[in-house]
């Protein structure tokens, strides 16, 4: 019995996990926020394995592409008394219980097992209602139940034996009802106009997110390094948009043209808030300027003025309207727009005076125009991380395929 996520498998315990077991559950800082005493011999670690592990409820965590075991799951049954007075299951409602390895924290882990765990209950098991708990100072558990949908159920003080101290329990619960009705937070990074000195943002960013099933929201201008932090916990997913140019300083270059306008708090920011997103790998899109500076922060460069570097018959600047298509593009056989379109060529509007010159060897060419620029990109090994060249912000309620974009993007941080 098994089941898996993006980067996680999960499986039953075994004898042979003895070693990674004890390395994982030795360390002080794990144990004591779930219950338990740190493992002081591997003759504990055995005997724990054998008694309480080892079940057909009880799952470690597996990091697919290390292979090694990062924590552990357990979906616990719950109990009741009977009219007779026998304790016996609630047929319908499970309990989590999880930990996770201390060099394995702030990477979005814990999370993405807790969702993947929770689908498996609803969908696999056929439970109607999850319990979870922490206790109360235990805030990291706080932040994961809460970004998977659990909610408040009550408070209690009791007395702990294996750890010899009373604690205060919170009791958190979430019904497969609650959990198809929640809906992803989507970061929705702020267009900026300087001559204003004022933020906004296109209806078609919010349209297309909302249409999709999440709740955009608009990220405020900041390189404070804590609140990027803050906000990169927050949040499902981001949309990087598009905007100004990328200014040539991202990738180690000057204006060589002198045509460059560039916005360097957005620069400032988004080299901080992309470096932290994929720290913990949450799903991310970019559109337009967001394409160009992923692939610039991530070691690509840019052609600073297409008409003037890169002179071409395709029309990358079209004037408006812009829910227009205006040139086509080619999809990269087993890319992802390949993948959600089904086609292997569609129709794309087009704004942008700059694009992708060099690749980021990180990532991989999803779509190329005619002329062989490249009109979008993902990066294998990420949860999500992909970007298009093109608007489907404007094209979204006209055009089937600019819908699916965002459906895609927002079926992800889900």
């Amino acid at each position: 019995m098994t089941y898996e996520s993006e980067r996680l498998t999960f499986r039953p315990w075994t004898m042979d996990d003895a070693e990674e077991c004890f390395q994982l559950s030795s360390d002080e800082l794990v144990g004591p926020m779930c219950g338990w005493m740190p493992h002081k011999t591997i003759d504990e670690t055995i005997d724990i394995l054998e008694n309480v592990l080892i079940n057909d409820h009880t799952f470690c965590i597996i990091e697919k592409s290390t292979g090694k075991i990062i924590g552990n799951m357990g979906i616990d049954f719950v109990h009741r008394v009977d009219e007779k007075g026998n304790i016996v299951h609630v047929e319908d409602q499970r309990e989590l219980g999880f930990w996770l390895g201390q060099p394995h924290w702030n990477k979005g882990f814990m999370t993405e097992a807790v969702k993947a765990t929770i689908d498996y209950c609803f969908d696999e098991l056929g439970m109607t209602e999850l319990k979870c708990g922490h206790f109360d100072d235990n805030h990291a558990s706080a932040r994961v139940q809460e970004k998977c949908g659990f909610k408040y159920e009550k408070t209690a003080e009791r007395y702990w034996e294996r750890l010899q101290k009373n604690v205060v329990l919170i009791d958190n619960y979430l019904t497969k009802d609650m959990r198809q009705k929640r809906k992803p937070m989507i970061g929705v990074q702020a267009l900026v106009d300087e001559k204003r000195d004022s933020y906004w943002m296109l209806p078609g960013y919010f349209d297309g997110i909302t249409e999709a099933g999440g709740i955009p929201i608009m990220l405020p201008l900041t390189s404070d390094e804590d609140e990027i932090k803050q906000l990169v916990n927050t949040f499902d997913g981001f949309i990087f948009t598009g905007g100004h140019d990328v200014g040539p300083e991202v990738y180690g270059m000057t204006d060589e043209t002198g045509n460059v306008e560039p916005c360097k708090d957005r620069d400032d920011m988004e080299v901080i808030l992309l470096r932290e997103i994929m720290k913990v790998d949450k799903p991310v899109l970019g559109i337009c300027r967001g394409l160009q500076f992923i692939n610039a922060a991530l070691g690509g460069d840019l052609y600073q003025d297409i008409p003037m570097r890169f002179p071409s018959d395709v029309n990358h600047r079209q004037p408006a309207p812009y829910d227009e298509p205006i040139h086509s593009v080619k999809l990269e056989e087993g890319s992802w727009l390949a993948s959600i379109t089904g086609e292997e060529e569609i129709m794309v509007n087009s704004c942008h005076h700059q694009g992708i010159k060099n690749l980021a060897e990180c990532l991989s060419v999803s779509a190329k125009a005619d002329d062989g620029l490249v009109e979008a990109v993902e990066m294998p090994g990420k949860k999500y991380l992909k970007a298009v060249q093109w608007h489907p912000e404007f094209m979204h309620k006209k055009d089937a395929i600019s819908r699916e974009i965002f459906k895609d993007f927002v079926d992800a941080c889900r």
